[in-house]
């Protein structure tokens, strides 16, 4: 959907003061209530920041000590003119998950040891013998040639 199909039955604005943290620190703002980088001018906006998920957990039928996954991202975003916009996400990750879905995901491996398939997230390499590391890239490009 299109912000301004959307944006009659939403309030966007009211949520995002809502989301909004008391931030006085530049790495404050930055973190909780602003874009890292913002480039505007009349005909097309532009902006850069970052995620962190870090994820951790047990796995009960299993000698190993925790599981994990943690993510960081890079997130650009951006529009030329009205009519055409785009988003872009760069995902790097590491994981050590359950041991049925290793058993799973290296049973679907694509053919060489020390591969696995992350299922939903793709193909993935052996990580320090316990885990792997695995890269992920979303995005697309919107354009409306009309209202």
């Amino acid at each position: 959907f299109l912000f301004s199909e959307v944006q009659p039955y939403y309030d966007f604005e009211g949520e995002f003061t809502a989301l909004q943290k008391p931030a006085e620190s530049w790495v404050g703002r930055k973190l909780w209530n602003e874009h890292l980088f913002t480039f505007q001018a009349e005909d097309y906006w532009f902006t850069i920041d970052f995620a962190l998920d870090l994820q951790v957990g047990k796995d009960l039928d299993s000698d190993l000590d925790v599981t994990y996954n943690n993510t960081r991202a890079a997130i650009f975003q951006g529009g030329l003119g009205k009519k055409l916009n785009f988003y872009a996400v760069v995902y790097e990750n590491q994981g050590r998950f359950a041991d049925y879905f290793n058993h799973y995901a290296e049973s679907i491996r694509p053919g060489s040891e020390g591969r696995a398939i992350i299922p939903g997230r793709g193909i993935a390499k052996d990580f320090m013998g316990q885990a792997y590391d695995y890269p992920v890239a979303e995005g697309y490009l919107s354009f409306s040639p009309g209202k």
